[in-house]
């Protein structure tokens, strides 16, 4: 599995951007899921914060959708 940042776009002045990540699901980079993270931010954020954040919401970003998916009924 591998993780790409596209576009991180400025939100709400210097609080917040709007990340684009592409998770690929195998090894061959073929096969991906992709989504938009909203993070707040300081205006001293590198852009070392901003991806080692957004990591992490997209860790747990993943985790509500395998809970969602696996719930009885799929809906």
């Amino acid at each position: 599995m591998d993780i790409e940042f596209g576009a991180i776009t400025p939100v709400n002045s210097d609080t917040e951007v709007c990340v684009e990540v592409t998770i690929f699901t195998n090894d061959m980079n073929v096969e991906n899921i992709s989504f938009y993270l909203r993070l707040s931010v300081t205006p001293e954020a590198t852009l070392a914060d901003i991806k080692r954040e957004t990591k992490k919401m997209a860790a747990l970003e993943m985790q509500k959708a395998l809970e969602w998916l696996s719930k009885e009924g799929g809906d």
